[in-house]
């Protein structure tokens, strides 16, 4: 294994296990401790640059200046506008300082889907490490979890009779099952790396803030989900308007079980757990359109 390999692993397990340990405990010392441990190991491999140091920081301090200090409503507002636009840019890799790891490159898992690869990502994933530090109430006891079980297992069966046919209709999926070699790999990065940042940001950060916003008002919490819903399917322009549809429509039971548990767990698993259904039971990541 090459030395800047070794670095790399070192770089995001860190980061990894900074970020799960907020359900562990958020002191300072344990975070910082294991953020920078990361943050050092990155600069070594060169997967982070100084300038991306920089851009940690001001990520850190807009998120912790938004949710504990007071400001006027006017800057809280401007504040909540740049804090989503950075991290829009975080989350397609535009900023300058980073530079994420491929870890699958241009596997085709069926003789008819897209190639896939994907990358660890250190900048998008401090997105949902700093807006899970700072802005959201993590689960601790028993009854948490057992609540977020008693809506998660009824709603993702539903989510899943909508979503999997819908895609299946819509020429994005078919029926394939399969067991990746990489499955492991996958489900620790999908999990960590991908469901946790965009949950986070879409149901964690704008779609509690736009409740917040629409306080008192009977369509308030409704309004919320449907427009976080539609931010996150316009995220994944990338996949084009199909991808796009069925991202809102799966952001939609994303939304409604952070809704009714008030847990942004729930969101997570039934995020990653539709995601598993779809690499091991279907063409993953979706099918070649032909014309």
């Amino acid at each position: 294994m090459e030395f800047n390999q070794t670095l790399s692993i070192f770089t995001y397990g860190f980061l990894g296990a900074a970020l799960l340990s907020l359900w562990i405990n958020k002191k300072p010392i344990i975070w910082v401790s294991l953020l920078t441990t990361a943050c050092g190991f990155g600069l070594l491999s060169h997967r982070i640059e100084f300038v991306g140091v920089l851009l940690i920081v001001i990520l850190g301090g807009a998120l912790y200046s938004y949710f504990n200090l007071k400001i006027k409503r006017i800057l809280k507002s401007t504040l909540a506008c740049f804090i989503v636009l950075f991290a829009v840019v975080l989350f397609h890799h535009l900023a300058p300082g980073f530079n994420n790891w491929k870890i699958i490159s241009q596997v085709q898992l069926s003789t008819d889907s897209v190639p896939y690869s994907t990358y660890l990502n250190f900048d998008k994933t401090l997105v949902g490490f700093f807006i899970l530090l700072w802005g959201v109430q993590l689960s601790q006891s028993k009854n948490d979890w057992r609540n977020i079980a008693k809506h998660l297992i009824p709603l993702f069966c539903l989510g899943a009779m909508v979503m999997l046919p819908a895609s299946y209709l819509f020429g994005y999926i078919r029926w394939d099952l399969k067991v990746p070699s990489f499955l492991a790999i996958w489900a620790t990065k999908n999990l960590l790396f991908t469901c946790v940042a965009e949950e986070a940001l879409f149901r964690g950060f704008i779609q509690k803030e736009l409740i917040r916003v629409f306080e008192g008002k009977r369509w308030g919490a409704v309004a919320a989900i449907i427009i976080a819903s539609i931010l996150f399917g316009l995220d994944h322009f990338w996949g084009g308007p199909k991808y796009i549809l069925l991202s809102t429509l799966a952001g939609l039971f994303y939304g409604t079980i952070f809704y009714r548990t008030g847990r942004i767990e729930s969101s997570i698993l039934f995020h990653f757990l539709l995601n598993l259904t779809h690499i091991t039971l279907f063409s993953y990541p979706a099918l070649i359109q032909t014309s």
